[in-house]
């Protein structure tokens, strides 16, 4: 049985490219290579439900099946059961994932593959801290151009969006962002959009529920 470093050289660098995620970056790349017909990826804990921590863990249960739609969702809420462009790979491959808990060796953990559920349903609850960054412009209805550059502004300021929602006259984006940044973001879109209001609000929580 080989056994391979999870830090390979590349020319973009590992660390720099994926951070913390590297080693499951190469774990996923030499799963699709070999064909694998399953990768098995062992942390401290089951995927559940939701975070034991908060809701207690008499109130979670393990996922045991799901699909890497799911898998998806959780990353962007920063839950992730595996570095997004680890999983991409994977699911490109065909190889489902396994995600088990090292301290029960004999669980088999949660698989993570392509197959929709057989029934439709909330698999798990999950949340962060955000800002809600609205931006309220009378004139918008019909007129082209607020939401590009309310996306140059954010991309600019490197600002992560979590979710967005829109109507007639006002633009609102979930942003996982610090309100001194945001103040910038409020700065520049007053710029190029001097008549809108814009409004930085923190939430104290978004809830997110993961479905298939």
């Amino acid at each position: 049985m080989p056994i391979v470093t999870g830090y390979a050289q590349c020319i973009e660098g590992l660390m720099s490219e994926f951070d913390r995620g590297y080693s499951e970056v190469t774990f996923s790349r030499l799963a699709a290579l070999s064909g694998a017909s399953e990768a098995i990826i062992h942390k401290e804990f089951h995927l559940s439900s939701a975070d034991p921590a908060l809701v207690g863990a008499d109130a979670v249960r393990k996922l045991g099946r799901t699909n890497y739609d799911v898998a998806d969702q959780l990353s962007n809420l920063g839950m992730e059961a595996i570095h997004p462009k680890a999983a991409k790979t994977l699911r490109r491959a065909a190889v489902p994932l396994r995600v088990t808990n090292a301290f029960e060796p004999q669980d088999p953990g949660t698989l993570i593959d392509d197959q929709p559920a057989e029934t439709p349903g909330v698999e798990i609850v999950t949340g962060l801290d955000l800002y809600a960054l609205e931006v309220f412009e009378q004139d918008m209805v019909g007129v082209k151009g607020y939401d590009a550059a309310i996306l140059d502004v954010l991309t600019r300021h490197k600002v992560r969006i979590v979710s967005k929602v829109s109507n007639a006259n006002t633009i609102t984006h979930y942003v996982d962002s610090s309100l001194k940044v945001l103040r910038r973001v409020e700065k520049d879109m007053s710029e190029r959009c001097p008549s809108a209001e814009i409004r930085p609000e923190p939430l104290p929580w978004l809830r997110s529920s993961a479905g298939t």
